[in-house]
């Protein structure tokens, strides 16, 4: 909070003569230039804990003479003199029409500001001259509204709106604790707050203890405006009618984007409580409007019942819009908490009420649901904390990616989407991943043997090939008429999208990929490289079912390259499969086999293929030309194949 400090040196107290009680008076202050203490009483100093150092919290604005200070209830006498102006937002006595000798009462400080703002006055009467200093909470933004960035600073506001002001405005710069005033209520029954709080998406944590009803940080409010507020803390009270957020509403008063985390006790724990999550209680033809808004505190009434998720009881108007209630714990009596609010239903929409092991707030469901296709709630999935707010940097968005159900992850303001965890599977009968997706955790449900080459295509990179895993990518291939084969040499990453020939050398069950950023490849960055082609042949991966069409190839479980004779067969996802085109502008490929090249470090034991390859360019290791390829090493296009 911005602050302005003035100081003051006066004369000696010897020299003066200092009494012990002392008061402000002047037409800067709200009792004008009344006389007698009763009448002077609002503006008496307070000795503070410090013998002999005074003070004064109160409003002052700018006025026709401003103020002085006297020691005489019903009298002039006591003001100071030897004012020295320091500077700042204050006129020295001179600049009011006196001298700064201050010998006469009609010298006075005079506040620039020209409506009120709330000073705090100290008078220290130990020094030699007596030194006074002002302390301001700041008027305001330009708007009306105080900054506020203490629990010091919201007492001075509550005491604003109680005594002053009741439509002063304020705004939260910083997170506060308040539990050091555990009286420190905003509004009373004479004078309700109307102005308004906006809270600016900080916290303010209360410690409120009492008998007496109406229990709540706004404990009165009459045509208020709250929002933007997140509160916490407790509050205890042997009486009923408490609020977590407040007590008597009255008017037509405003409550958005506002959750409360408050645990409320009841201490007598029976009868009836009429605890609200928000207010206790809405009055007659009154109207409350609360959107965007959350109970995620507790109630312990014991077995007292009357209690409700928004308002105890509400014999007005209440207008819910996405709102919810998941009370973190609840004691009450049978049946002794209604959702939202006892006695006239609410006007809800879209609104919701969970429970703690509600499955829906770690998904991200509610938080989708809550928005109701807007923007207003946030909810950082995959942390500790799975309750959504209505403010926040990430939302929550939806998408049916890799089959009917659901899947939850957040939204930037930029569109990159990212999500805790990316569960899939081979069984998965679609794969509809937009663009932008980056997930922290990533599992794959695939069945791949040991020791078996099969197909394999992958929705992520990976810049390291996993330990004991053999994988080749497809490097050309040989052949014309009606035979071709395919030549694979050793791969060093995965590349996502793209499909490749993987033997592992144990036995694999899921793929996973965990605490690390990974980018997912979407649908249409898929289509366009899950494709490799050369000489008529296709090797096309795939990262769900997939139906492959007759004449197509596959790798069985036993590292086989069979041809499809049926019409059309379901290839299971993250895998790989072949289809032929005409070679060379010839006639199509009628008969398929792969191997690989000899002289890759891993090496191959033999040829996984029943078909031979023909051409003019195969030699054995003798340097002879032959007609197709022999079991063992072949020289294919100068390069060592193994068959």
């Amino acid at each position: 909070m911005k602050r302005i400090i003035l100081a003051f040196l006066l004369v000696a107290p010897a020299t003066l003569g200092w009494a012990t009680d002392y008061y402000l008076v002047g037409d800067a202050t709200t009792i004008g230039w009344t006389t007698g203490e009763a009448n002077r009483s609002p503006t008496k100093m307070t000795e503070s804990s410090t013998s002999g150092v005074y003070v004064w919290t109160g409003p002052l604005k700018h006025a026709a003479e401003g103020f002085f200070i006297c020691n005489a209830p019903s009298g002039w006498s006591g003001y100071g003199s030897s004012v020295e102006k320091s500077g700042g937002s204050y006129y020295s006595i001179s600049e009011v029409g006196g001298t700064d000798s201050c010998t006469e009462k009609d010298n006075k400080w005079n506040p620039t500001n020209t409506e009120y703002e709330y000073y705090t006055i100290t008078l220290n009467t130990t020094t030699s001259p007596a030194e006074m200093s002002w302390t301001s909470i700041g008027a305001t933004d330009g708007n009306g509204y105080y900054s506020i960035d203490s629990a010091s600073d919201l007492y001075i506001f509550a005491e604003i709106v109680n005594k002053y002001d009741q439509s002063a405005k304020a705004k939260l710069t910083d997170n506060i604790d308040y539990s050091a005033y555990p009286q420190g209520f905003i509004g009373t029954s004479s004078s309700k707050f109307a102005g308004t709080f906006d809270g600016q998406e900080h916290t303010v944590t209360i410690a409120l203890v009492g008998d007496a009803k109406i229990r709540g940080l706004f404990a009165y409010i009459n045509g208020a405006t709250i929002r933007n507020l997140v509160v916490d803390g407790s509050i205890t009270s042997g009486y009923n009618n408490i609020g977590g957020l407040g007590g008597q509403v009255d008017g037509s008063c405003t409550v958005e984007n506002v959750v409360v985390n408050t645990s409320i006790s009841y201490t007598p724990g029976s009868d009836d409580a009429s605890i609200g999550g928000f207010f206790p209680y809405v009055y007659n033809d009154q109207t409350l409007t609360i959107r965007n808004c959350a109970f995620y505190g507790s109630v312990n009434a014991g077995t007292a019942t009357g209690n409700a998720g928004l308002v105890a009881w509400n014999s007005g108007t209440i207008n819910a819009t996405n709102c919810l209630v998941a009370p973190k714990a609840l004691e009450t009596g049978s049946n002794g908490f209604d959702d939202y609010a006892r006695y006239h239903a609410p006007s809800t929409s879209n609104c919701y009420r969970g429970e703690t092991d509600d499955a829906r707030f770690a998904s991200g469901e509610l938080c989708y649901l809550l928005n109701n296709g807007g923007t207003n709630w946030y909810q950082t999935l995959g942390t500790d904390d799975i309750y959504p707010y209505p403010f926040g940097t990430l939302t929550v968005g939806r998408g049916q990616w890799l089959s009917d159900d659901y899947l939850y992850y957040n939204i930037d303001g930029s569109g990159n989407i990212t999500i805790p965890r990316l569960d899939l599977s081979e069984n998965d009968t679609k794969y509809e991943v937009p663009a932008n997706v980056t997930a922290k955790n990533v599992s794959i449900a695939r069945n791949i043997p040991a020791g078996q080459w099969i197909g394999l295509c992958l929705p992520f990179d990976l810049d390291a090939i996993p330990s004991g895993w053999d994988v080749r990518e497809l490097a050309y291939v040989n052949g014309t008429g009606d035979d071709a084969s395919m030549i694979f040499r050793s791969a060093t990453s995965i590349e996502a999208g793209k499909p490749y020939l993987v033997k592992p050398a144990s036995r694999v069950e899921t793929i996973t990929v965990t605490d690390t950023d990974t980018p997912i490849i979407s649908k249409a960055d898929a289509t366009a490289v899950n494709t490799v082609s050369d000489g008529g042949v296709n090797m096309i991966g795939n990262l769900c079912q997939t139906s492959i069409l007759m004449g197509s190839y596959y790798i069985n479980t036993s590292s086989l390259l069979k041809k499809l004779t049926a019409a059309s067969a379901n290839l299971k996802g993250f895998r790989a499969y072949f289809t032929v085109d005409a070679v060379g502008g010839g006639s199509p490929v009628k008969a398929l086999s792969y191997g690989f090249e000899e002289d890759d470090a891993t090496g191959i034991e033999e040829a996984l293929s029943n078909s031979p390859l023909k051409g003019e360019d195969i030699y054995n290791l003798a340097g002879q030309r032959i007609q197709k390829v022999q079991k063992g090493i072949n020289i294919v296009n100068g390069k060592k194949v193994l068959f």
